[in-house]
């Protein structure tokens, strides 16, 4: 008996162990549709005339979901993701403002695996903008190229896909040329015989591509879809969503789908690097690694650098990487060094009026490095009050609905807790903590970070001063557009802090480089205007995680020529310093690419001062007892900047 008993135990978990989850039958005949709006392509695309054609259809309930979050994709039988080259902002990773994306990747392919229809149409597939950046279903079809050409023909009549669509059609527009995975049914191809529709079952889901933008059926015109695309919308959409479900763990779905794609992608990803190996060997004047104090101090779990012994080992590591110049956080939304400046001093960052900053100064130039000091100007500390905090637009209007109260600003996102940057008390306090900063520790360079407001550049502070200000702005120049007010102010009210601080800047130290940080993150791009900081270098990422996966390595270089250019449009004496960062672990042939590919522009561009910037230091510690490093990252940095990190 014990036997059978353990016979049958073994049984249910190899079943187990196998996948064997019990399937949840639809019990309607309604099929529940969701229709992706990314937010800037949903009219430009025509995406909205795929929402209109479903939501009207008999046998369909269509919605617009503005995340791929997993709560939000398992409501629906099929999802429609056509054309758009971006993610909604609900989707979108902003470190910079401690905004956390969607990984899309992982969730939709949960969606499919546990039995959800797919229908992914033109940029979708994976040919342009963030989709492109992952083969989602490798097994279905990759887009391989864009084809102007029009007039398909049909390959597999009998597929339900394809019910009462002609032998021979037409489409208006552009199409993506698809190459069909293992697991695709051709159903239409172009005039080059090139697969253009295709679908078939991924895991317990099925998927449909449709290489066309079904929405945009005719370029520059309005109105219904003709009646192929909607036959074929509806087609795809009852098709791919009309099967039974599965609660599958997203654990399971990453050994397991996931897995197949992620080798795939893997396989593009050493392509890609095999691509610019024969880059020479990356030449640096000046490379420099962030040091972010709020992180390493007194952060959510800090490295603990309060003492010398563990500073010094830090720097040491720092020079062996081949570093010769780090950037140390000395003011953010705290002081990390004592000062005379802060009437509640910061206990945590300074204990017994121990500098981590100094220290780190002290340490730096004794291994001959440089040091740049960022100060985060208005970034708030304890200190704020109602007259200098600043005020975002849905803040003021909860306000003003009595919904909250002018303590409540802020409070409960560190990254957002601010002051705002146009009253003059906040400012004054910036220029003192900037010459405190240069008499007391003499640094090569200045950098500013956090310039600019709660909602980026564009939307000013609403708070009573702001207001006030603002009004007076308006009345000054009545040829601004009410609609452009609050950029044109933003835009003012920066430009001269920055040009103040650099002013204040140059006098104290004639011989100081003064170099700024602005975003580029998807949802909050700097607006050209920034290039009117007067600073001697500006930073930008040209690879950084965002929501998905690293950045290619076309990326990287497509960035750096354009930053490159952007950096000196309205400053031609401005230089860009490229940005490469490791939120994720990276290989070390990968670092010494990317490393690769920033200097050899720079060397064919012939730029007087070859640099990098490398962010951060805190992403490449694995134990932060021991204050050990990814050895694998480490080594990379070494090889791209000539450091010693694998001599003994």
């Amino acid at each position: 008996m014990r036997i059978v008993l353990s016979l049958l135990i073994s049984c249910i978990l190899a079943a187990s162990s196998m996948g064997d989850y019990q399937a949840i039958p639809r019990n309607s005949d309604v099929i529940r549709v969701a229709v992706y709006d990314n937010g800037p392509d949903f009219n430009k695309y025509g995406i909205n005339y795929i929402y209109e054609a479903l939501k009207n259809a008999p046998g369909i309930k269509a919605e617009i979901i503005d995340n791929l979050a997993g709560d939000t994709l398992k409501k629906y039988d099929t999802v429609v993701i056509s054309t758009v080259t971006s993610l909604a902002k609900k989707d979108i990773m902003d470190s910079d403002r401690g905004i956390i994306g969607t990984d899309w990747i992982r969730t939709l392919t949960n969606y499919v695996d546990c039995g959800g229809g797919l229908v992914l149409g033109h940029n979708a597939i994976g040919f342009k903008g963030i989709f492109s950046t992952y083969k989602l279903f490798p097994m279905m079809g990759t887009s391989n190229g864009k084809n102007l050409e029009s007039g398909y023909t049909v390959k597999n009549q009998s597929h339900p896909v394809m019910m009462n669509i002609p032998d021979n059609f037409f489409h208006n527009y552009d199409h993506m040329e698809i190459t069909p995975g293992k697991d695709a049914q051709i159903l239409a191809v172009d005039k080059r015989e090139r697969a253009v529709i295709v679908a078939g079952d991924v895991s317990r889901g099925r998927i449909v591509q449709i290489g066309f933008p079904l929405g945009l059926y005719w370029k520059d015109q309005t109105g219904p879809l003709p009646a192929v695309d909607q036959n074929l919308l509806m087609n795809a959409v009852k098709w791919a969503g009309d099967r039974p479900k599965y609660d599958i763990p997203q654990i399971d779905t990453e050994t397991g789908l996931m897995a197949e794609s992620q080798k795939y992608n893997d396989q593009l990803k050493y392509a890609e690097i095999v691509k610019y190996r024969t880059l020479p060997q990356p030449q640096f004047d000046d490379a420099m690694i962030w040091m972010p104090t709020y992180w390493l101090v007194i952060g959510d779990n800090p490295a603990g650098l309060d003492n010398p012994d563990r500073i010094s080992k830090v720097m040491d590591n720092c020079k062996r990487m081949g570093f010769n110049k780090v950037g140390i956080v000395a003011k953010g939304g705290v002081y990390f060094y004592p000062t005379a400046l802060s009437q509640i001093e910061e206990k945590r960052a300074c204990r017994d009026d121990f500098s981590p900053v100094g220290c780190m100064v002290d340490e730096a130039r004794k291994r001959n490095m440089k040091v740049s000091l960022m100060i985060f100007p208005f970034k708030s500390n304890l200190e704020w009050d109602k007259y200098t905090a600043e005020i975002n637009k849905s803040e003021y209007e909860k306000i003003q609905q009595g919904k909250m109260s002018i303590s409540d600003v802020g409070a409960n996102c560190k990254w957002n807790r601010s002051n705002c940057p146009d009253h003059p008390d906040v400012r004054t306090r910036a220029l003192r903590i900037t010459e405190e900063l240069i008499c007391k520790y003499h640094p090569d360079e200045l950098y500013l970070d956090f310039i600019r407001y709660k909602d980026g550049y564009e939307t000013s502070c609403y708070c009573d001063y702001s207001l006030k200000q603002k009004a007076e702005f308006a009345a000054k120049h009545p040829e601004i557009p009410q609609d452009k007010l609050n950029e044109k102010f933003a835009e003012e009210s920066l430009i001269s802090f920055v040009e103040e601080w650099i002013k204040l800047c140059n006098k104290l130290d004639p011989n100081i480089k003064t170099a700024c940080y602005t975003i580029s993150a998807p949802d909050c791009k700097a607006p050209a205007w920034v290039n009117r900081y007067a600073v001697d270098l500006h930073g930008k990422y040209v690879s950084r995680h965002t929501s998905g996966p690293e950045s290619s390595l076309n990326d990287v270089s497509s960035l750096t020529k354009f930053y490159s250019k952007w950096a000196t449009l309205a400053n031609p004496f401005c230089q860009f310093s490229p940005i490469i960062a490791a939120y994720e672990p990276k290989s070390a042939e990968r670092i010494l690419t990317e490393f690769k590919i920033v200097s050899d522009f720079q060397c064919k561009a012939r730029v007087k001062c070859r640099r990098v910037e490398f962010f951060d230091y805190s992403l490449l510690i694995k134990d932060k007892k021991l204050l050990t490093l990814d050895d694998e990252m480490a080594r990379g940095i070494s090889q791209s900047l000539g450091g010693t990190w694998d001599k003994k």
